[in-house]
């Protein structure tokens, strides 16, 4: 079943309009088609029946520049949302703001290419229940300028960051075990970088980063 549902209560940007589909009281996002600006996904909505129901998902491209309009700056992620599709917000050039709630029951992981070349994304907030940062997660973001990986990651994709140009310090937690080839490779900017002792393999990680710094003080956040 697909439902078009107009949303105001508790997003700050007005009449925000999202499509969706889903059954048993679970509903996944599909596209948007509000005004933008700052977006807070509900965790629950209503679609004229007695009962509430919960966002549990968002599938591939639903955000996309390529099938939705590009106006939206800033984005939370509520912690009901469990699945997360590939290239959520790919090529949104308006974004410059993510947030990802923690949860008990929040999604682990995203689909590759999450947020792949949205040049003016600047901030992001991972929160602590990602587990994966998947390949090409944030690749071309070029005005990144600081990440932090929370202890909750173990595995870091291929090319995660790749070409993240603004990118100058880095600090990754405790618990990674894994990162993938080309994870950090040509951010040029990237000058110091924090990497857990768990980490043994950096080979192919940093390549063309000139001026990197490895601190293995193990902090992490």
């Amino acid at each position: 079943m697909v439902v078009c549902v107009l949303l105001g209560v508790g997003l700050q940007s007005p009449a925000q309009d999202f499509s969706v589909e889903g059954n048993n009281n679970q509903y996944t996002i599909t596209g948007y088609f509000g005004s933008g600006g700052v977006v807070n996904i509900p965790g629950t909505i209503y679609d004229g029946l007695p009962f509430a129901g919960t966002i549990t998902g968002i599938t591939d491209y639903a955000f996309s520049a390529q099938y939705s309009p590009d106006v939206i700056t800033s984005i939370t992620i509520p912690s009901t949302v469990t699945s997360i599709g590939n290239r959520i917000f790919y090529t949104c050039t308006a974004l410059t703001n993510v947030v990802i709630v923690s949860g008990t029951n929040a999604a682990t992981g995203m689909g590759y290419e999450a947020f792949g070349e949205c040049f003016n994304l600047a901030t992001v907030d991972l929160g602590n229940s990602l587990t994966n940062i998947s390949d090409y997660m944030f690749n071309y973001c070029s005005s990144l300028g600081n990440i932090i990986i929370p202890n909750s990651v173990q595995t870091i994709g291929e090319a995660a960051f790749f070409q993240c140009t603004g990118l100058t310090n880095l600090t990754i937690g405790t618990n990674v075990i894994d990162i993938g080839l080309d994870a950090f490779s040509y951010c040029g900017g990237l000058t110091n970088v924090t990497i857990p002792l768990s980490v043994t393999n950096l080979e192919g990680v940093l390549s063309m980063c000139r001026f990197v710094q490895r601190d293995d003080s193990q902090s992490g956040s």
